[in-house]
């Protein structure tokens, strides 16, 4: 149950900017020949040193100020919604420690299942997705 909150409330409340930098290419920007997603496949390219598919914490700092650099729209996009998830996490974090504790990642879940029951169905189905990949990944070991 704790990891499950855990998972859910990871989608929703991460803090930091530059967590969204592994997944650069949403909405909005792309590519000549009209497909989305370039900004996602440049920074994984030039800053995935270790060719995991993912960005560590020295990967995405390096990105962020490529992206600061040669895309001040999309960073300024990036830091606004950094803003909201800190006033979010704010908003569920009673005992001011920094992070949610099982109780307030409890909280959260409820308040976003009332405000936003599509984005709640979202998350939990992601979920859930990501247990049966772990289970899978059990299973063959």
């Amino acid at each position: 149950m704790r990891s499950t909150l855990s998972m859910g409330l990871v989608a929703v409340l991460m803090v930091a900017v530059t967590s969204n930098l592994a997944y650069a290419g949403g909405k909005g920007e792309r590519r000549k020949d009209g497909k989305r997603g370039h900004v996602k496949a440049e920074l994984l390219a030039k800053f995935d040193a270790n060719k995991d598919g993912r960005l560590n914490r020295d990967e995405r700092q390096s990105a962020a100020e490529y992206v600061k650099t040669n895309y001040p729209k999309r960073y300024a996009k990036w830091e606004k919604r950094a803003e909201k998830r800190k006033e979010r996490l704010a908003q569920f974090d009673t005992n001011k420690d920094g992070k949610l504790n099982r109780d307030e990642k409890k909280a959260a879940l409820a308040h976003l299942k009332e405000t936003n029951p599509t984005r709640y169905e979202k998350i939990m189905k992601r979920k859930e997705a990501r247990k049966e990949k772990r289970k899978e990944k059990h299973n063959k070991n």
